[in-house]
């Protein structure tokens, strides 16, 4: 990947994303999600090229606003788009969460290639003493949704429930990942 431009609804997430590009000294430190992600990969001793590496790619900040016909406001369409606890996890309606789903797939080019995680089972969660709303979806309701939409390539869905542990007093216990590719 070339290039990286990341979108969100809340400005103080953008402005917390904005101060780790900047290498800001107050800026939030990710390492230990990017040290998962290298072990999980088998370079474990890579951390600081992969920061350089994300700080080259990352382009763009935008606002998003996933209840709109057009989320981003500009039109825009990617070939990928990627969208991590995003939707499930910004309300506790299954009915928001399929608009908010819908609004994810719409910045999908035509032959594109959509990846969506979000908690299962959830119908809340915590981070720190914040509570937030979770949608309560499943494997099922993830799987059903992309069957019914006419932009995705149906025979392209593949979702699978995933389970960790260690996250449970936060109120999570599993997690899915989905991929699909959009019609041409």
């Amino acid at each position: 990947i070339d290039e990286i431009q990341m979108a969100d609804y809340l400005p103080r997430n953008l402005a917390c994303i904005q101060q780790w590009l900047d290498k800001a000294p107050d800026a939030h430190n990710w390492d230990t999600y990017l040290q998962a992600e290298l072990t999980l990969e088998g370079k474990i001793n890579e951390l600081s090229q992969r920061k350089h590496s994300l700080r080259q790619k990352i382009k763009m900040l935008k606002h998003v606003d996933l209840r709109r016909s057009d989320p981003l406001g500009d039109g825009s369409i990617y070939p990928m788009v990627t969208a991590f606890y995003c939707a499930a996890s910004a309300t506790s309606s299954k009915k928001e969460w399929q608009q908010f789903m819908n609004g994810i797939i719409g910045l999908v080019a035509p032959g594109g290639t959509l990846i969506v995680s979000d908690f299962r089972f959830t119908d809340q969660y915590h981070v720190g003493n914040m509570v937030f709303p979770n949608a309560h979806v499943n494997e099922q309701d993830m799987e059903q949704f992309l069957l019914t939409h006419p932009s995705i390539a149906h025979d392209s869905i593949d979702v699978k429930p995933l389970s960790f542990s260690g996250w449970e007093h936060e109120g999570l216990s599993g997690f899915m990942i989905a991929t699909a590719l959009t019609n041409v």
